[in-house]
């Protein structure tokens, strides 16, 4: 039986996907428990920067405008 591929088709996987594809479950869960709490003390996000690596970054307040 053939399947017809997408060629434009997309994975996305998450940061605790990405623990449990190299860690055992109960140890991805307390790295990514502990990134969370970190992350959360700190103000900071997680994003991929050009090199496709995760980093670190400083979040950032937005303000609205009100529109009239």
């Amino acid at each position: 039986m053939s399947k017809n591929k997408n060629e434009n088709e997309e994975y996305r996987i998450t940061l605790k996907g990405l623990l449990n594809l190299y860690l055992p479950e109960k140890s991805a869960s307390e790295v990514f428990n502990a990134i969370e709490l970190t992350c959360r003390r700190n103000n900071w996000g997680i994003a991929i920067n050009e090199n496709n690596r995760l980093d670190f970054v400083q979040l950032q307040k937005v303000e609205k405008k009100e529109e009239l």
